[in-house]
């Protein structure tokens, strides 16, 4: 379910006003490598996973699964807007937890 590394994100994704905060930030920017190359998102992705990342950051470390699976299955970004299913949440952060650990970095390129 994770994508094929390096990830190649476009000039005009990494640049966009709505998405500049989420690449400064480590964990938001680990979770939109990892979840957007394989999901269909709406316009309000890049909040929501700022939000979620900022979330993350507050976990004790190392990071569980059971801490990812507390802040992105968490009932308050539970909404008819999220971009972060519940059937594939288990199988995401099974995938992820060594990312999120930093015991595999997550490679990717800027694109034209």
């Amino acid at each position: 379910m994770l994508p094929k590394f390096p990830i190649k994100v476009g000039k005009d994704i990494a640049e966009h006003h709505s998405s500049k905060a989420v690449w400064k930030h480590r964990y938001a920017r680990l979770l939109a490598l990892l979840w957007r190359p394989c999901h269909l998102v709406n316009e309000y992705y890049w909040e929501e996973t700022l939000t979620m990342g900022k979330e993350i950051d507050k976990l004790p470390k190392p990071i569980t699964k059971e801490g990812l699976m507390s802040i992105l299955g968490y009932p308050v970004f539970r909404d008819p807007r999220t971009n972060y299913m519940g059937s594939d949440l288990e199988e995401f952060i099974e995938e992820a937890i060594p990312y999120f650990r930093g015991e595999i970095q997550a490679e990717f390129e800027i694109t034209k």
